[in-house]
């Protein structure tokens, strides 16, 4: 057997440029639920449900993707999500 001899570029080096995939799916940060929460944010209860079975994040009204861990009766509601929710709710007087 004979050892393998190192392979030797010959010529110049071609350029390399990386080009984002327009195709791909966006990005979103989810968080796992240890950081601190500033607010409970509105989730309709179905996702919840399915969130504290699956451990799949869910998404609030206010576009927040997390895995909900915690009481959300010890924070104060989202401002973000309760402008949405009260957009999007009929007004009765």
């Amino acid at each position: 057997m004979t050892a393998r001899e190192p392979v030797r570029q010959t010529g110049a080096m071609s350029e390399t440029r990386t080009v984002p995939d327009l195709d791909a799916p966006p990005v979103a940060e989810i968080s796992d639920g240890s950081d601190d929460p500033d607010a409970a944010h509105i989730v309709s209860q179905k996702d919840l449900m399915h969130s504290q079975i699956t451990g799949e994040p869910i998404r609030a009204l206010c576009g927040k993707l997390w895995v909900p861990k915690r009481n959300p009766d010890d924070y104060p509601l989202c401002s973000a999500c309760v402008e949405i929710f009260n957009a999007i709710t009929p007004q009765t007087n």
